[in-house]
């Protein structure tokens, strides 16, 4: 079923304006000069009486109206006609509403006046009590300071606490113009001065004695911890050091409930400590790697070292250095060994350096005493070395051996002459690669 509903929701007003027009109220609206009130205000046997509850339940009828009206208008008319009504109720009620209270609002202006003459005169009358009584506060004060320092000089022997006074300045200053804190005929405060004392006084102190108890609690953790952690092994062999990371463990797991104050900080040493003892075991193998390494050098170098270079012939040296290129290449040896070895290459290089060349020269020799026998071969060889030009390179296998040279020396010019030297003496034995 279609709502319909014909009520202009200001008709609701009628309840307590009768004979309410919609445009009478414009009128009265610009002019400010109202005939019609929906505000009654009035007072009798000097009770002030109004209208207002009445006034709500109509402006709830009201609204209710607008609303219904709203659900079913598809008019914009409809729509321009209620906000123009509604305008118009609204500047009704606040212009009458201010026409009532207006005159209201100015006099209680003027009687506040009268009263802040008489409120001005209260502060004038306690600065004077003040005056009068400031024995009586210089008494209190001194009587309340007292307590105060019997609290201070006894927590200063239970926890060696010294507190400024000063800080309750201001609590003192407030308490001696209380009553409460006069003192009895025996020249002492009351219980209850004394107890909002001691309250005061344990409000500041308790935090100091907190933290002391817990910096208490923390030295006695750390040193229990160090003690534990002194205990423990950082060098020795690895089964030594493996039992010194189980002890770390076991202390690592009892952190919560043994060191619950310091428990980062706890937890933080564990690590450190266990970080040395692995580093020892590192070192452990690392050096147990290194003298295996040097007894593999030394019995390699072993067999050679002190053989009489002189008396090997030219192929025993190429093998023999053909070893020691290939065994440096294939081992991560020692640096003292790999430079006592550098040393025997040396020695080994030029060696083989001075016995090529005895050999060249008897072989240059032959071919020399087969030429004289005929002058015009000798001009025809001659005339061949000096045309016939062919290529060299460094062999891989050189360049190999050339990378790996480490040389030892005082500073960098000797290490250049001595690489130097070194490369030269190789290159005299091997040659270069040729080119085809």
């Amino acid at each position: 079923m279609e709502k319909t509903t014909n009520k202009d929701f200001t008709k609701e007003l009628a309840a307590i304006v009768p004979k309410l027009n919609i445009e009478s109220l414009r009128e009265q609206n610009k002019s400010k000069v109202w005939k019609d009130r929906a505000i009654l205000v009035s007072i009798e046997d000097g009770i002030f009486k109004h209208n207002a509850d009445e006034l709500h339940c109509v402006l709830l009828k009201a609204s209710d109206t607008l609303k219904a009206n709203l659900e079913i208008t598809t008019s914009l008319d409809d729509i321009a006609m209620f906000k123009d009504n509604l305008k118009i109720v609204t500047d009704w009620l606040v212009g009458t509403r201010k026409e009532i209270t207006s005159p209201m609002d100015e006099l209680k202006s003027s009687f506040t006046k009268n009263e802040n003459i008489l409120k001005e005169l209260l502060p004038l009358l306690k600065e004077k009590e003040d005056e009068l009584l400031e024995d009586i506060y210089k008494f209190r004060k001194t009587c309340i300071i007292l307590v105060f320092e019997e609290l201070e000089s006894d927590i200063y022997k239970s926890h060696e606490i010294d507190i400024d006074l000063n800080v309750f300045s201001d609590f003192i200053d407030a308490k001696k113009k209380i009553k409460v804190f006069d003192v009895n005929s025996k020249g002492n405060l009351s219980v209850a001065a004394i107890k909002q004392i001691r309250e005061k006084f344990s409000e500041y102190v308790s935090p100091l004695i907190e933290q002391i108890e817990i910096n208490n609690a923390k030295d006695k953790e750390q040193q229990f911890l160090s003690n534990e952690l002194n205990k423990i092994v950082t060098s020795g062999t690895n089964e030594v050091l493996e039992n010194s990371i189980k002890e770390l463990n076991s202390i690592d797991l009892s952190i919560d409930t043994m060191y619950s104050n310091i428990k980062d900080s706890a937890r933080s040493q564990v690590l450190n400590l266990n970080k040395i003892v692995h580093n020892s075991i590192e070192n452990n193998r690392a050096f147990e790697k290194d003298r295996m390494q040097n007894d593999k050098d030394i019995a390699f170098m072993n067999t050679f070292i002190d053989i009489d270079l002189d008396s090997k012939t030219l192929e025993q040296l190429q093998f023999l250095s053909e070893d020691i290129l290939m065994y440096s290449q294939n081992n991560k040896m020692i640096q003292s060994n790999r430079d006592k070895l550098n040393i025997f290459s040396i020695l080994l290089n030029d060696t083989m350096v001075f016995k090529k060349s005895q050999l060249v020269k008897s072989v240059q020799v032959s071919k020399v005493e087969e030429i004289k026998k005929d002058d015009f071969v000798v001009t025809e060889i001659i005339e061949d070395v000096k045309v016939e030009l062919k290529q060299f390179k460094l062999s891989d296998k050189d360049l190999k051996f050339i990378s790996e040279i480490k040389i030892s020396a005082a500073d960098n010019n000797s290490a250049v002459g001595m690489m130097v030297d070194y490369i030269s003496n190789h290159l005299d034995f091997n040659g270069l690669e040729e080119i085809e």
